[in-house]
Order: C-alpha cells, then structure tokens, then sequence
C-alpha cells in the first residue's frame, strides 16, 4: 500500500500542488535572494569575498520543494491512511484513482489501469463499494483487472476472459478463454475455485432444513437424549452428523427452497422436514407442484419428510400425553378432539402456550426409563437417516 501511495498518489499530488505555487515563485525566489545577499555581505566582511551563497530549488523546480503529503482519514478518527486496515487502506487508494485519471488526461494522456485481484482485503460491503468505485474509473480510463471473485465478474460477457492451463508436461501452456454469457463465465470460475451455489449458505455435507426454531430444538433435544444409548431399532447415524438448520417459520422454508433447490440438489444432501398440519401440507404441496412443473427433483422419503398427518412435531410424542395435559390445562388449547375410538385428531394451541406444553412432554419424556414412548420419533429419525444416505451416495460423497 506505501509504494502504491508513494508511486501513484504522491507524485501527481506534487504536480498539482506545484502549479498553484507557479505564481508565487518569482517571489519566493527574490526573498530567497535577500537571504543569500544578507549572507554573502557577511562573508565579504569576513573576507571570505572567493565565497558566496545562493539558494536553489531541489532539482531545480518549485515541484521538488513539496514533500511530507500525509493522507489522512476520518472514520470517525483522524489518522494517517496507514493507520487504517488494510481493506479502507485499499479502498481510499482506487477511490484515488478517478482524479488521477482526470489529472493524465488533462495532460493530453490515456490512462489503463492494470488492478491484481481488486477483493483482496475487502469485506463484502467493500468489495461491493469498490465495484462501483471500478465500475466508474472504466467510464473514463481502461481498467484491466485479474480476479479470483465471482463478484468482480462484469455482466457483460465480451468485457471478460478467462485462463486455463491446457496441454501435458512439457508441452503445457496457458491459453485464453472467451465466454458467450455471465454464467458460463462464472462457472468456470467456480469450477477453477471448487465454490458452489450452496457455499453460500454455509451449508454443511449433511443437512436437515425445518420450518422453526421448535423443531430444531426439539430434534437437537431428542438426538441428545438418545446419544450414546441403545435404543432398539433407531439408526440415525447421518443425522447426528448433520446441520440442522430452521427458516423461522414454514413460508420461510418454502421460499428459501423455491429459490435455492434447484442448485442445492445437485451439491449437498439436504432433507426438508414438513410438519403435517396445515400449513405444513400446503407449503410441501405448492413446492411439489412448483418443482414438478419446473422438473426439479422433489420426491418424499428422498427429499423431504411429513413429521405426521395432521399434526405439527409435537404430535410425536405419545397422544396419551397430550391427552393427559389436556384434562389438566385445557384452557391451553383452542382446539381440541377425540374421533369416536377415542384417537387423538389433530390440535392447536392458544397464543403462549406452545412452549410450556412441549416443556412439560420433554420433562415427561425425560423421567421416563428406556425409550419404549419414542416410536414415531425413531421412525422420523431412521427416515431422515436413510433419506441422507440415498442423497449422499447419489452425489458420491464421502461419509464417515
């Protein structure tokens, strides 16, 4: 950044601050006389006539008098440019560039400007501003860039090449690379680099996507509670492996998948997990319809899973619980039957409620010896565990 700054910004600093000292230099150079004068008469008077004193411009121009420019910036404090990170450091040099380019062309110059690797020290915000920051100086100059980000990447296809090594040792070489459209463009480019599409969600190898918080918390919770334990007939192996990630609602996880999974399919192994009330069948619905007239893979046991007919994750605890809350809290529920056999139907709960009555399952569950209540959640467990490996070995990723 200091050769940068010394190389580029100084120098035409210096040019510009030298013409308006122009017409003050006639003065300046005849009170610098007076000065020598003042000397040499005391040299004569020392009789030291054989010397005499005069003063000159370093380099013999006013230009080489100015040195000891500081660029500073206030952010809020007021430091030296050094002083800054390396990002703001970078960003307030390009940002110089647009008044340099100004100042060659005033001179009767064009100007290109040959960037490596522009995003390097840029957060995204930075590397968003300094996009816009190029994006302007190639209004005025030539801007030649080299990049390893995909945001760096102009839209327009003819303004952009690629490289690619081609050949077998000895005879291998780097040759260019044109590209008819952005995406092909930035495919290579995430090809060249390994990032996908679902990198950008920080998503893992392995991942299970529900609707909100509770649903998480409580497979997290069940998983927890039956690690290390030999609960007959649960095998959930890849699901204590995987991410569990939640949308804040099921709308959420609909959008997000709407957007996302045609890409997300192709590179990780992800399930989606439904609750099966209403709301919960109508997003799996529209998504089903949605994908299948886009041909996207969306397929049941495979890609996505109904926690239970009716009922939201709750519902996977024994209905004889629910039954027993609901004889002593009624008032927490706003709905509330038993069909004709006695069978629990579907519920709802009063605004509030929801957590202390999964608070009080979860204790109930907690105090119990062995997991003989725990059927339909390791029926949901060993289904998300097999819907993960069909989805991994499809990819051919490696599993522990």
């Amino acid at each position: 950044m200091e050769d940068l700054y010394e190389d580029i910004i100084v120098p035409v600093t210096k040019d510009t601050a030298a013409k308006a000292l122009e017409p003050s230099i006639e003065k300046l150079k005849k009170e610098l006389n007076e000065v020598s004068d003042s000397i040499n008469n005391q040299l004569d008077t020392a009789g030291l006539e054989n010397i005499s004193a005069s003063f000159r411009f370093p380099g013999g121009s006013a230009r080489d008098l100015l040195s000891g420019f500081e660029l500073r910036l206030e952010d809020p404090s007021n430091t030296s440019i050094f002083r800054k990170g390396m990002g703001i450091q970078s960003m307030a040099i390009m940002a110089s560039f647009m008044w340099i380019t100004r100042q060659e062309k005033d001179n009767g110059n064009s100007v290109v400007w040959m960037l490596e690797e522009p995003e390097s020290y840029l957060h995204p915000e930075l590397a968003d501003s300094c996009r816009r920051v190029l994006d302007r100086l190639n209004n005025e100059s030539t801007v030649v860039s080299t990049t390893h980000s995909i945001g760096f990447v102009p839209s327009d296809p003819n303004r952009v090449v690629g490289t690619e090594l081609v050949g077998e040792d000895p005879e291998r070489r780097t040759e260019i690379k044109k590209f008819t459209n952005y995406y092909s463009a930035t495919q290579s480019l995430r090809n060249s680099l390994g990032v996908k599409f679902s990198d950008f969600y920080n998503l893992s190898k392995l991942n299970v996507f529900v609707e909100g918080p509770s649903d998480r918390e409580l497979i997290k919770w069940f998983l927890k509670a039956t690690k290390g334990e030999s609960v007959e007939d649960l095998e959930c192996s890849l699901l204590r492996e995987s991410e569990i990630y939640d949308f804040g609602g099921v709308s959420q996880l609909e959008g997000f998948l709407k957007a996302t999974w045609r890409f997300i399919h192709k590179e990780r192994a992800a399930v989606s997990l439904f609750d099966g009330d209403e709301a919960g069948v109508n997003a799996r619905s529209n998504l089903q319809s949605y994908f299948g007239q886009n041909e996207i893979r969306f397929e049941t046991k495979k890609d996505f899973l109904s926690v239970r007919k009716g009922f939201a994750i709750e519902g996977l605890f024994p209905d004889d619980w629910i039954k027993d809350i609901y004889s002593e809290k009624g008032n927490w529920f706003d709905e509330y039957s038993e069909d004709a056999m006695g069978n629990l139907e579907p519920f709802g709960l009063r605004r509030g409620k929801a957590d202390p009555f999964r608070n009080r399952l979860v204790r109930r569950a907690e105090s119990q010896d062995g997991f003989e209540w725990a059927g339909k959640w390791i029926s949901v467990c060993n289904h998300l565990h097999e819907a993960l490996r069909w989805q991994a070995d499809k990819l051919g990723l490696e599993l522990h």
